[in-house]
Formats: structure tokens, sequence, C-alpha cells
């Protein structure tokens, strides 16, 4: 009893020591654990395993919110480009910027080495490095093949003194080994950034400790098979449009992309939704938006470091020098697939269980 006298005292000493501002902000603390303890107790389900902050414990309602943000930017931006009613004309001289395409580079190499010189600075922020390399490991190869099957088709390349005129033969043609570089280094670029986010920027609403809730998931590829006349649907609308308002063209780009990368990874969102820290992915989403619209808008389409074949894409946007819509959509595609194929790896590698056990259920 005298313990906890003393005790008591001691807490009320330090409570009239406290500014009114540090006391309300601790009690709105303590009534925010005491709710989350509750809800924990209440609860039982797959959320609660995860330890989510009250703010994040609807990993749909985040989802959401992230699509009405980007349907608000897109949506106003698109209704003041409509305004715009005939494209630029200018044509840069030869040799306008020496080297340009390789120097730009450094827009996804400069955030890449300051992100991992970071991390080796902070060594106790978490940092899944297997899940790191198998996810690069991965989609690498999808950013390769989309140069070699498609480059020679959908791009065109008519400033070769931006480049180290070193040619890569492709499928139907060549391409400078910048366009290679540029989709490595992007994928790591976006995965970096999430990470970082994920773990240090907006740690309070990540998943600290997958272990248990990963060893919950009965298995990660449940594909719902509802996405494959969503995916049919919007190759079809799009075929349409390029039919009627279009070239008349089918728009391959946007195939490969809603085949070969959103389509498969529809799969692992039912399983990884709860791990995905949604602030963290709209930090990566809108800060790759940024530097891949000033990189291509402001730079490679001017000053013809690259260029894209307009007939085989949905449509262009006059106001950006007739950049197609698929510029932008890939970002958004690379962003999405490169964070849920990363989640999924990490719950496989936290379940202890073996690959065919984690990915398709014992």
């Amino acid at each position: 009893m005298a313990g906890e006298s003393a005790q008591q005292a001691e807490m009320a000493a330090v409570s009239d020591e406290m500014e009114p501002g540090d006391q309300r902000i601790e009690s709105e603390a303590s009534r925010s654990k005491t709710s989350s303890r509750e809800g924990s107790v209440r609860g039982g389900g797959l959320a609660d395993a995860l330890s989510l902050k009250p703010a994040s414990s609807d990993p749909w309602r985040a989802f959401r919110t992230l699509l009405a943000v980007a349907a608000l930017l897109c949506g106003s931006v698109g209704l003041t480009i409509s305004t715009i009613k005939a494209p630029i004309e200018w044509k840069p001289p030869p040799d306008a910027s020496p080297f340009g395409y390789t120097v730009s580079l450094v827009l996804f190499l400069g955030p890449i080495a300051v992100l991992v010189w970071w991390f080796a600075r902070h060594r106790e922020v978490p940092f899944s490095r297997r899940a790191f390399g198998w996810t690069v490991a991965i989609l690498a190869p999808l950013g390769f093949t989309l140069d070699v099957l498609l480059a020679s088709t959908l791009l065109e390349f008519d400033s070769p003194g931006s480049t180290v005129a070193q040619m890569i033969p492709v499928l139907g043609g060549e391409v400078p080994v910048e366009e290679f570089i540029f989709y490595f280094t992007g994928f790591i670029a976006v995965l970096l950034t999430y990470i970082w986010a994920d773990e240090h920027w907006l740690a309070l609403y990540n998943v600290p400790d997958y272990s248990p809730a990963a060893a919950r998931v009965k298995r990660i590829l449940r594909f719902d098979w509802r996405a494959v006349p969503a995916a049919a649907a919007v190759m079809g609308l799009a075929t349409l449009w390029s039919w009627v308002w279009g070239t008349g063209n089918l728009p391959i780009y946007l195939y490969f992309l809603t085949l070969a990368a959103l389509l498969p990874t529809l799969g692992l969102l039912h399983s990884t939704i709860h791990f995905i820290n949604w602030r963290a992915f709209g930090f990566a989403l809108f800060g790759i938006l940024l530097v891949s619209l000033t990189w291509e808008v402001t730079l490679a389409i001017p000053y013809r470091w690259w260029g894209y074949r307009e007939e085989w894409m949905i449509g262009t946007i006059e106001a950006w020098w007739n950049l197609p819509v698929e510029a932008v959509v890939v970002w958004l595609v690379v962003t999405y697939t490169t964070v849920v194929t990363y989640e999924a790896i990490k719950i496989w590698l936290a379940s202890g269980k073996s690959a065919r056990g984690a990915w398709l259920g014992e």
C-alpha cells in the first residue's frame, strides 16, 4: 500500500509539472491505447493480429482514400488540360542536349544512392533485404521484356547524341543501353522509396512484426477470377476508344501493362492488403509520378531523347507534347506491382513456411 501511495504521489507531481497541452496529448494517447486494447480484445481477426493503429485498422478504407485522392488529382489536371486545343510546335536543333538521356538517369540513380546510404547508416530500421532482392529479381526482367519485345514498335529514338550510342539489339530493331538501365533503376527507386516511407517516414502505419500475422495467412496466392472480366473490360474499352476516336490500331502498350503486370498481381492483393502501408504507397506513387512527368514532359519528349509511336497508344495529351496516356499509367502499374510483390514476398519469408506452403497452401 505504501508503495502504491508513493507511486501515485510521484505521478501527481509529474502531472503538475506538465504543461496543459502536454497533459492533453498524454490523455489522448492514453485513450487511443485503451481503445486499441479494447478493439484487440473484441476482435481476433487478421487486423488485430497485425497490431494496426486505430487510424489504419481498415486497409480497404485507406485504399479507397488513396484512390479518391488520385482521382481528384487526375480529374483536376484532366479538366485543365482539356482547355488546350493545339500542341506546342518546336523542333530542337541537332545536339541540343549532348548525353542528355544518359545524364538524366541520375533522376533514379540519385535517390537510390541516397536511400542506400541512409539505410546503411540506420541499421536499426527494419529492412528485409531478401524480400528486396527477390522483388527486383522478379520485376526487373518484366521491364527488360517490354524493351526486348515491344520497344522498337512502341518507341523511337531520334536523338542519338543524347546517349552513349551503345545500342542493344531487340526484336525488330535496337534500343540504347540507357533504356534497360531506365527500367532497372526505376523498379529499385520505387521500391526503396516505399520501404523508406513504410519503415521510417510513415512507420506509424506499418506492420511492425510480420511473423504472427504471416503465419495465419493460409495461402498468399488467392486469385480473384472477377479480375479477368475486369481486365477484359479495360482492354475492350481501350480498343473501342482507339477504333472510334483514336488511330484505329490495337493499343498494345496497354495490353502489355494489363496482362503482364496488373492482372497477375491482382492475385496477391487479397492477401497483402492488410500488410501494405497505403500511406507509404501513396508517397512512393506520387513521388514517382512527379519525377516521371518532369522527366518526360519537360525533357525527354521535347528534346527527342525518346518518343512514342502514337498509332499504338490509346491517345495522347496534347498539352504535354503529345505524351501518351499509357506513359502515365505505366508508373501507376509499376508502383502497384512493385509494392504488392514486395509485401507478398515479405509474408512468405516471415511465415516460416516452404515456398509451396506459403504461396499455394498446405
